[in-house]
């Protein structure tokens, strides 16, 4: 019944928070409910408008229940679990959420937790993950729009691991190469590090 009502409108997806919150149902149970462990991680939220729910559920029902109830971390863990297989595409939902209005800081943070996870493997060069975004179908990503999820993901990750294996002058100069629209430069910069 609450799928159905969910799908019916978008009126009745607002509606649904507030029995789930009074019945004190976690965002576990939610996510559960709403059939999303099928869902496809694009990067394109307004595409999901139920992962979009979920997302905005999760935060009232911490605001409601208190900030250790489901903190952004174990959201994160949560998602990791459930698309195991998807660390690319998870990394396009968190930068989806970070470009969405009241999602900004949880995206973020999850993307942060993400990025952690990948610069633990010396596989996860920003030149590997520009080759895994462009996946299935050769995807150019720099000539995408630079408000487009795979580019900012890209450049995101390239700034971090920049970062982190060089410090504030790599970073520096990293984020120049990028603002002079010379994201290739930045790449090969990043893959020295």
């Amino acid at each position: 019944m609450q799928i159905y009502l969910f799908e019916s409108s978008p009126h009745s997806r607002k509606l649904l928070n507030e029995p789930w919150l009074k019945s004190r149902e976690s965002p576990e149970n939610v996510f559960n409910m709403l059939h999303l462990s099928g869902a496809r991680l694009n990067g394109d939220l307004k595409e999901s408008s139920k992962l979009l729910q979920w997302f905005r559920y999760t935060e009232l029902y911490r605001s409601s229940m208190g900030s250790h109830s489901f903190t952004d971390f174990e959201a994160y863990q949560f998602l990791r679990s459930v698309f195991q297989n998807g660390k690319i595409d998870l990394s396009l939902l968190f930068q989806s959420l970070k470009q969405t209005s009241g999602l900004e800081k949880l995206g973020d943070n999850m993307q942060t937790f993400l990025f952690q996870s990948w610069i633990r493997n010396d596989n996860f060069t920003p030149k590997y993950v520009k080759s895994q975004l462009a996946l299935p179908w050769g995807t150019a990503i720099f000539e995408l729009r630079k408000d487009d999820v795979m580019y900012r993901t890209l450049e995101e990750y390239t700034i971090f691991y920049a970062e982190k294996r060089g410090g504030h002058d790599a970073i520096r100069a990293v984020r120049t190469l990028f603002t002079e629209d010379k994201p290739n430069d930045a790449l090969a910069l990043a893959k020295k590090l």
